[in-house]
């Protein structure tokens, strides 16, 4: 990576990527990469990454502007002890907007993670490595290369299987951001026991049987409801990206009844609620609408 001056003295990142179209039959992905890259310098979201070019003279440049915050998950990392659940609630807000602008484009991420979204300044970030990510992370798809901690179940089953990629498969890993931004960037399902070997298959099962990430200490019920439902088994009965950013939206107006401060923090009980994801995608799959079912804090006492 090397950082330049750009004509209207704004700083840019020049990214290397590790496909080197220069070692390959050009042809097609060189012409797919260069129809990509024009459909993303024409997209205009205050939440996505400005492309301000790409270069394939010698393997492939991408030219962006350059955020010295990093990006969101080394912020929350260092900024643990100063972010309040204002800021949480904002990202998780300005990520599901612009998810929603690039599903209106006909755009799927393929790879959304905390990872993958920079720090413009303190309350707004923006969504990066979109639109090209189907050309130039091809390896996404490879069971050894795969983000498996982040990715839809349906895809841990079916890796190989590009055409499963959508807007629900997005939604799936925005839940798992959303889940890294309450946590402050922790590794989602650290503390389940996957098979080495058969890492995609062991979670896979792991999710099949109905477990999901725990509920974050700092995180509401009604909340975390919606993170659940962002990885609802069926694809179908997940939300979409316009119901999510709305939500969101309503959130971060008042955030502190759906997160805590760190000072605040009370003990959950866990093993209870891992069993609140297997309520809730049962009562989804009996009411066979669109329609939310809620589990009240009674609800879940009774488990």
């Amino acid at each position: 990576m090397a950082e330049k001056q750009a004509n209207m003295n704004q700083l840019v990142l020049i990214k290397a990527n590790e496909l080197d179209i220069s070692q390959k039959k050009v042809g097609v992905e060189e012409q797919e990469l260069i129809k990509e890259a024009g459909i993303m310098a024409q997209l205009d979201h205050s939440h996505l990454t400005k492309l301000f070019g790409i270069c394939l003279a010698e393997g492939i440049t991408i030219v962006a502007p350059l955020r010295p915050l990093g990006s969101l998950e080394n912020y929350l990392k260092k900024n643990h002890n100063s972010l309040e659940p204002k800021e949480l609630l904002l990202y998780c807000y300005q990520i599901a907007s612009a998810m929603e602008y690039l599903v209106s484009r006909h755009i799927i991420h393929r790879d959304l993670a905390a990872r993958n979204v920079l720090v413009k300044k303190r309350e707004h970030v923006e969504v990066t490595d979109f639109g090209l990510s189907a050309v130039l992370h091809q390896n996404l798809i490879l069971p050894l290369k795969m983000p498996y901690r982040w990715v839809a179940m349906e895809l841990l089953g079916q890796p190989r299987d590009k055409a499963l990629y959508s807007e629900a498969t997005d939604v799936w890993s925005f839940g798992i951001t959303c889940w890294e931004i309450l946590t402050f960037a922790r590794i989602p399902y650290e503390g389940v026991r996957l098979d080495g070997p058969n890492v995609l298959a062991s979670l896979h099962t792991y999710l099949k049987n109905g477990s999901r990430l725990i509920r974050p200490v700092n995180c509401s019920l009604e909340l975390y409801q919606t993170l659940l439902l962002c990885w609802a088994p069926n694809p179908i009965t997940r939300h979409n990206f316009k119901v999510l950013r709305q939500q969101f939206e309503t959130y971060k107006e008042d955030p502190h009844k759906y997160v805590t401060t760190q000072q605040n923090i009370c003990v959950i009980e866990t093993i209870i609620d891992e069993d609140i994801g297997k309520v809730l995608y049962e009562k989804l799959e009996k009411s066979g609408s669109d329609e939310i079912p809620k589990i009240n804090e009674e609800t879940r006492l009774s488990m």
